[in-house]
C-alpha cells in the first residue's frame, strides 16, 4: 500500500489557522443574519401595503357603484314623472301612456297630510311576465302601507320591497318618488336597474372581487354573480359584523376583513345609500395575485438576497485570500514528492490492467464452447423450445396482471374502509368534505372539488377541494341548480343510484372557465333530513367533482360510490347536530 501524507495539505487543526477562519467568519454571519432581518420587515411592510392597497381599491369600487345607484334611481325618477305628465296631456285620449323598459308598475298615489292616502291611477307594463291577477291588489295594498314619507323627505326617494310571489324568496323594489302634492310609484327589477353591479360580472367568475346590494334583512337584491341574486346573507360575517350596524344608523360606510358566504377569507367595504336600508358591498378575495396590487413579495426577497449574497461574496473572497496564504505559509510538500505520488498511482493502475488481460482467454474459450454448441441444435428443436418460451412468458405475464389486479383492488377497499372508519367519528360536515375529497384524489390520482349545496339560495358553493398545485388552488366557486336537476336527483336516490351531473352546462361551463378542464365527473351527495329515510323525502346535500376523469377513474366506480353513500351519512348526522 502506499504511503498516505498529510503534509503538504490544509490542516484546520492548527490553532492560527481556526483563528482566522473564525475571525472571518463572524462578518459572514453578521450580514447573512441582517439579510433575514431585512427580508422579514420588508415582508411585512410589503404585506401591509398590499392589504391597505386591496382596502383601498374596495373602498373606491363601492363609492363608484353608490353614485350609479343613485343615477339609476334618478333615471326612475325622470321616466316615472314623465310617464305622469304625459298620462295627464291625454287623459281624454283613448289610450293612455303605459310604463316600458325598467319600469313593471306604474302607480300614482294620494298624500293626506302625513299619512299616503288613495291610489289615483295604474298602469303596468304588458311586457313583464308578472301575473297581474294574482299581484296587483296585493302590491298596491303593500305599497300604500309601507311608503315612508320620512325616508322620502330624508332622501327624494321611499324604497319598499315587494315579494313577486307568497311561495318564492325573489324581490322588486318599488321606488316611490313625490310631484305636484302626490307620489308616483314604480315598480323596478333590482338585478335588471341597478347593472353597474353586472359590471363585475367578468372579475367575480374568477372569484376575486364580487359586489352586491342587499337589503336590512340580508335579502340580496342585485350581485355580480347572478346565482347568489335573491339568496339571504344575513348570516355571513361581513352582514353580522358591518351591514347591520350600517342599516341600523350607527356608521355611513366602512372597510374591513371578513369571511363572506363562500367561507374565503375577503376585503369588503361597504356604504348606505343615503338613509334608505340598503347596503352597497365590495368584496375582494385576500388570495387576490398580488400583481394587481403592488410589488411581489418574491421581487422584494429577491432584491434583499441578492445584496446579502454581494456582501457575502466579498467576504468569502478575502476568506479565500487569507486561506491562501495560510496554505502557502503551511505548504511544505516539494516537486520531488508529489511526482513520487504519480509514479506510484500509474503504477498501480498499470498492475491492475495485467490482471485484467490473463481473464481475457478463458472468457474467449467460454465463448468458443457455447457457439459450437448452439450451432448442433436441430431448427425444429429450437421452434418448439421458442413456443414454450412464448407460452410460459404469456402465462406470467397474465398471473402478474391477475395479482395486480387483486393487489389494486385490496388497496382501493383498504383506503375505503379506512375513510368509513374515519369519518364515522367526525363531527365537523366541513372536515368530513376535507376528508372525501382528500381520499378521491388519492384513489384517483385526479384534483377533487366538493359543492355544499345551499337551498336557500338555490346555489352549490365550492366547500372543500384537493389535489391542486400550490397557488393553483381555485376560490369562491358557485353555480345554479335549476329545479329540473333537483328532481333529477331526487328520482335517481329513489331508484338507489347516484345521479351524475358531469352534463349540467352551469356546472361544466365554470369548472372549464376556471381550471381549464373539459372533462370530469360530477356526483351528487344526497341525505333525508330529520326524518330519515322512511319519509322517502331526499335531498342534495353536495357535489363530488373529479377532474382530468379517465379510464383510471371509471374503474374506481365502485369505491367511490361507497364513499359518497357514506359521506351522505355522516355528513348529514353532523349537519343535524349542529
Amino acid at each position: 500500500m502506499r504511503k498516505q501524507e498529510s503534509q503538504g495539505r490544509l490542516d484546520l487543526s492548527q490553532p492560527s489557522l481556526l483563528k482566522t477562519v473564525s475571525i472571518l467568519s463572524v462578518p459572514v454571519i453578521l450580514v447573512f443574519t441582517l439579510g433575514i432581518y431585512l427580508g422579514v420587515k420588508t415582508t411585512e411592510t410589503q404585506k401591509d401595503s398590499v392589504e391597505y392597497a386591496r382596502m383601498q381599491e374596495v373602498t373606491a369600487q363601492a363609492r363608484l357603484l353608490n353614485e350609479s345607484f343613485w343615477n339609476s334611481i334618478e333615471l326612475v325618477r325622470t321616466k316615472a314623472i314623465a310617464l305622469q305628465q304625459l298620462r295627464a296631456a291625454s287623459m281624454h285620449s283613448k289610450q293612455l301612456p303605459l310604463p316600458t323598459g325598467s319600469i313593471l308598475h306604474w302607480a300614482e298615489i294620494e298624500i293626506n297630510g302625513d299619512r299616503v292616502s288613495a291610489v289615483r291611477q295604474t298602469a303596468k307594463n304588458m311586457a313583464s311576465k308578472i301575473d297581474w291577477s294574482n299581484f296587483e291588489e296585493k302590491y298596491i295594498q303593500a305599497l300604500t302601507e309601507k311608503i315612508s314619507l320620512r325616508e322620502l323627505r330624508e332622501n327624494a326617494v321611499s324604497i319598499v320591497p315587494i315579494k313577486k310571489d307568497e311561495h318564492s324568496s325573489s324581490m322588486d323594489l318599488s321606488l316611490a318618488f313625490a310631484s305636484q302634492n302626490t307620489i308616483v310609484a314604480a315598480l323596478v327589477d333590482p338585478a335588471d336597474l341597478f347593472g353597474a353591479f353586472k359590471r363585475f360580472s367578468s372579475r367575480s367568475e374568477g372569484g376575486t372581487l364580487r359586489a352586491y346590494l342587499v337589503g336590512n334583512n340580508g335579502h340580496v337584491f342585485a350581485h355580480s354573480q347572478q346565482n347568489y341574486v335573491n339568496g339571504n346573507f344575513s348570516g355571513t360575517d361581513v352582514f353580522n359584523q358591518a351591514l347591520r350596524a350600517l342599516l341600523q344608523g350607527t356608521r355611513v360606510s366602512g372597510a374591513g376583513t371578513y369571511t363572506a358566504i363562500d367561507q374565503q377569507e375577503v376585503t369588503a367595504a361597504y356604504v348606505r345609500p343615503g338613509s334608505v336600508q340598503l347596503g352597497i358591498v365590495v368584496e375582494k378575495l385576500t388570495s387576490a395575485p398580488l400583481s394587481v396590487l403592488g410589488p411581489k413579495g418574491v421581487g422584494i426577497w429577491q432584491r434583499v438576497v441578492g445584496q446579502s449574497l454581494l456582501g457575502i461574496t466579498l467576504l468569502t473572497g478575502i476568506l479565500l485570500f487569507g486561506a491562501l496564504i495560510v496554505r502557502r505559509r503551511f505548504s511544505k510538500t516539494s516537486v520531488k514528492e508529489e511526482k513520487k505520488n504519480l509514479v506510484e498511482e500509474n503504477f498501480e493502475n498499470v498492475f491492475e490492467n495485467r490482471i485484467d488481460l490473463f481473464a481475457t482467454p478463458v472468457e474467449l474459450l467460454n465463448a468458443g464452447i457455447q457457439s459450437v454448441s448452439e450451432n448442433k441444435i436441430a431448427p425444429a428443436l429450437r421452434d418448439k423450445i421458442i413456443q414454450a418460451d412464448s407460452t410460459e412468458e404469456s402465462l406470467r405475464r397474465e398471473l402478474l396482471a391477475a395479482e395486480s389486479a387483486l393487489k389494486r383492488i385490496r388497496e382501493e377497499s383498504s383506503i375505503v374502509n379506512q375513510f368509513e372508519r374515519e369519518a364515522a367519528n367526525i363531527k365537523d360536515p366541513k372536515a368530513i368534505a376535507y376528508r372525501l375529497t382528500a381520499t378521491a384524489t388519492r384513489l384517483c390520482g385526479s384534483p377533487t372539488l366538493f359543492f355544499n349545496y345551499h337551498d336557500s339560495v338555490k346555489s352549490a358553493i365550492l366547500h372543500s377541494d384537493a389535489g391542486f398545485d400550490d397557488g393553483y388552488t381555485p376560490a369562491g366557486m358557485a353555480f345554479p341548480l335549476e329545479p329540473a336537476v333537483l328532481a333529477r336527483v331526487r328520482q335517481a336516490d329513489q331508484r338507489g343510484e347516484i345521479a351524475s351531473l358531469s352534463d349540467y352546462e352551469p356546472l361544466a361551463h365554470l369548472i372549464l372557465a376556471r381550471t381549464g378542464v373539459a372533462h370530469f365527473e360530477a356526483w351528487a351527495l344526497t341525505g333525508y333530513g330529520q326524518l330519515g329515510r322512511l319519509a322517502g323525502k331526499p335531498r342534495l346535500l353536495g357535489i363530488l367533482v373529479i377532474l382530468q376523469a379517465g379510464s383510471d377513474t371509471i374503474a374506481k366506480n365502485e369505491a367511490i360510490g361507497r364513499m359518497i353513500r357514506t359521506t351522505g351519512l355522516v355528513y348529514e348526522n353532523a349537519l343535524l347536530a349542529q
